[in-house]
Order: structure tokens, then sequence, then C-alpha cells
């Protein structure tokens, strides 16, 4: 078997699960193929102001790493430099246009959109002041297309290799795979630090095949899996760190807001950090037009009832940021004054506000499948990993919505969200050669993998600078 690997992003423990992949495949008599690298393009998600000190910190990595491979020695190919007079002056006017951008058919805005907000975590991108910025990083994609379709001719790959699959050094890549019809492995994080995601043809945001894992897991252990599953919940409540940063880290373990009256029924909305999911097909909402849309229908739908208190409990991934996500729910705030909001930073106890809810409602968050393990009836008003399995209630108008909420409801069934906790704690393959101790550690057969000395220097005291800056 022939395996072709776009390796761009060097950043732990994504590297590690690369060599892991590739030892692998080696394991198996594979052939390695490695499409490298050298400072050829002038962005990137680890560099994307083309830093040559940060490209030669990477380049080291990299090759360090790769000496870790045991077998037959890979082939390394060069990703060819990028020549600045082939740029062109692309025109768009909104995000829609540049989502839309193609190269002989294969989309490259999309992920040049999903790269640049995520940068600056801002789901509205402001198009003027960004354009040279947007522009560089539409040409560097068009590049990496272009060398992706030569390389993968000159090495007839049977299995391509990369990151994610959403920003823009891979999206383009997963698109060619699609429309050639060649195999691809997307490698991401997994539900712990003891497994990573490896899906084939698949990206790591497809429900259907998330829905089919988890039924999958289920089955080959019922009986643990429901313990696992139950443990899903209670560490994340207890603020055990599974694969990723507990966003629940600095608040106050059972305060509650002061605003809170007993003797009104509590709904809760609790929002998400869109600029993840705003260029991924399938995730925005379909129920309203926007975020802001929806909370302002459903706070004006519940004003004058006096029954209900309303409140917003902003993401604390949102914690301190200043973009136009934040500026809608500051207007919510004028605008709607029986509407309480929980800024992110604020130290209230998620879970001591899901205690005495009411209902809660999510747009995609975990919080409502969480919610609904605790015995609270979820509506979802986005698209959520668990909206088909019966975890929630997902109303088609916003007249359902307002129905739902002053409509008597039980809980969906506790044992339906067990199921997804499980996988949520569990999926993915288990490492055999890395060891992943963190969110940003781990060592690849028992080696931590890291540039050369003089670069490890230099590279602690470009971060350390960059630390004091900030």
């Amino acid at each position: 078997m022939k395996i072709l690997l776009f390796s761009i992003y060097p950043e732990t423990p994504h590297f590690e699960t690369e060599l892991e992949l590739l030892q692998l495949y080696s394991d198996r008599g594979s052939d390695l193929n490695i499409a490298f690298c050298d400072k050829s393009i002038e962005t990137c998600l680890f560099n994307p102001n083309h830093n040559n000190l940060l490209c030669n910190i990477c380049i080291s990595k990299r090759k360090e790493g790769l000496k870790l491979i045991g077998g037959s020695e890979p082939n390394i190919i060069p990703i060819a430099p990028i020549n600045s007079k082939n740029s062109i002056n692309y025109k768009f006017s909104s995000i829609e246009e540049l989502k839309s951008i193609t190269e002989n058919n294969i989309n490259i805005g999309k992920g040049v959109a999903s790269s640049v907000i995520s940068r600056y975590r801002e789901p509205k991108i402001n198009l003027g002041t960004r354009k040279d910025e947007i522009n560089k990083e539409l040409n560097n994609t068009k590049h990496l297309l272009n060398e992706c379709k030569r390389i993968i001719e000159a090495t007839l790959p049977d299995l391509i290799i990369i990151f994610n699959g959403r920003f823009a050094s891979y999206h383009p890549i997963v698109e060619y795979c699609k429309t050639t019809q060649l195999d691809f492995l997307i490698h991401e994080r997994g539900g712990n630090f003891g497994t990573y995601m490896a899906r084939i043809n698949e990206t790591p945001h497809s429900r259907s095949q998330a829905e089919l894992e988890i039924e999958q897991l289920w089955q080959k252990d019922p009986i643990e899996s429901k313990r696992r599953g139950e443990l899903f919940f209670k560490e994340r409540r207890d603020k055990v760190i599974q694969s990723w940063f507990v966003h629940s880290e600095k608040q106050e373990k059972g305060k509650i807001p002061d605003a809170y009256n007993p003797n009104k029924k509590l709904v809760c909305i609790f929002n998400s950090s869109r600029d993840e999911f705003e260029s991924v097909d399938g995730w925005l909402e379909t129920l309203y037009n926007s975020e802001y849309d929806a909370i302002d229908k459903i706070a004006t739908s519940m004003k004058g009832k006096d029954d209900y208190q309303l409140f917003l409990r902003v993401h604390p991934n949102l914690s301190n940021l200043e973009n136009s996500q934040i500026e809608s729910i500051n207007n919510l705030r004028q605008k709607h004054t029986h509407l309480n909001i929980i800024p992110a930073e604020d130290n209230i106890d998620s879970y001591s506000l899901l205690d005495i809810c009411y209902k809660v409602i999510v747009f995609n968050s975990t919080i409502g499948l969480e919610a609904t393990f605790w015995n609270k009836p979820t509506i979802v008003i986005g698209r959520a990993l668990y909206e088909n399995l019966d975890c929630s209630y997902n109303p088609d108008s916003h007249s359902q919505v307002i129905e739902l909420i002053e409509k008597d409801l039980a809980p969906k069934p506790k044992l339906n969200a067990i199921k997804v906790g499980n996988w949520q704690r569990e999926f993915g393959e288990e490492f055999k050669y890395t060891k992943q101790i963190g969110v940003d550690r781990a060592f690849f057969k028992g080696k931590k993998v890291v540039p050369k000395l003089p670069w490890r220097i230099l590279s602690k005291i470009y971060f350390s600078l960059k630390k004091l800056r900030n």
C-alpha cells in the first residue's frame, strides 16, 4: 500500500499522531511518502506570517520526528515554493462569496474562510481590512492544490493522510480527493489522551459517522460503555480534563446568579462560540438566521410572561473576546431588559445553573447533552452532534420553540445521552507508539519530539518575548 502524508502542521500532539500513523503503516509494509513543506508556502496555521525563524523550527522538528520512524525510509517530496508572479487578485464582497471561490471546480474559499475566522476568533471578518491577507491565503491555497495534484500524480498513492480537513492548507486536498475518488484519512484528537481520531473518507464534523461510531462502541460492551458514559458527565462536572481544556475551570462550584428567582421557571440559553463552525457545511443554524436572530425572537416572545425567567449563559470559550458575536450579545442586553445575560468570564457555575433550570436551550453545545443526563429537557435550535439520537427536542419553527418552552416536557431518555457520553469520552483509535500526557504534550516512542538544540533555544526566546508583548 502506498501512503502519502501532507505534513504542514507540526503542533503537538498532531505531529506525533502523524508519526504514529506513519509507523503503523510502515509496520504493515506500506510505502511511505511525505509531502514536506520546506518554507514553500507563505502562510499556515503554525506560521501565518511566514516568519523565517518559525519555519526553521518547524522543519527541524519534522526532521527529528521522521528519524524515529522504523522500517523503510520515508520518501520525502518537497512542496515547491510558491511563485508570487502567479498570484491572482480574487474578488469577493461577502463571506459567502469568499466561501464559494473555486479553482478548476475545487473549492478553496471555505478553508481560507475557516482559517482566517479561527485566527481572529471573528465569525464576521472585515473583508475590507483583511482583503490582502485573504488574497494571500487564497493564492497560497491555490498553490497547495496544484502541488497536491502534482505530487499525487507522481506518487499514485492508495491513501492520503491529512490533519483536521477544515483549514486552508487541508480543505482543498479533501475536496480534490472527493472529486477524484481518492481515499483519504483525516486525523484529529480523540476522546481522551490515549486515543486519536482517524477517519477514512469522513471529516471530524460528520454527524452521520459519529452516530455510527456511537452505536458500534456501545455494542462492544454495553455494561462497560454505560459506566464510562456516566463517568463522562461526572468528570465534566468535576472539571476533569478529558481531551481538551476545561472551559468551566474558573467557575465557582455551587454559585448561581443573584438574579435567580426560585418562584419562576428558569429557561436558560447556552450559546456556542461560532468561529469553529462558521465555514463547516451543515453546522450553521437552520431554524433561525443567526444566533442574534434566535435569541432576539425568543426573548421577544417571552417578554411579559411573568412565570418565566430567561437567562443567556455566554460560552466560556468567548471569554475576553471583542468580536461581532460579543457585540450582538451586548445589543441584546440593551434591547431586552428581561433577558439576564451571564458573561463568558463570569464565575457562575454552569452546572449549578443547570440544576435550577426548567428548560435548557442550545445551538450545538455539549451542555445540552449534559442537561439530558442531569434530567433536564433540552431544546436544540441549531445543529448538534446528538440531534438525531433522541437526546433532545428539535423544533422546526419558532412557534414550536415557544410551545416547547411553555409545555410540560419530560427529559429525553438518559440512556441515550449516556451512549453519546461514552463515545465522547472514548472515541478514536488507541495510541500504540505515542503517549499523550496533556492537551499539548506528547511523546513518540518514549521521546519528546523537538527541534535541534539551537532552534529550541531560539524558540523559547521567541515565544517568551511574544508572551511579554501580549
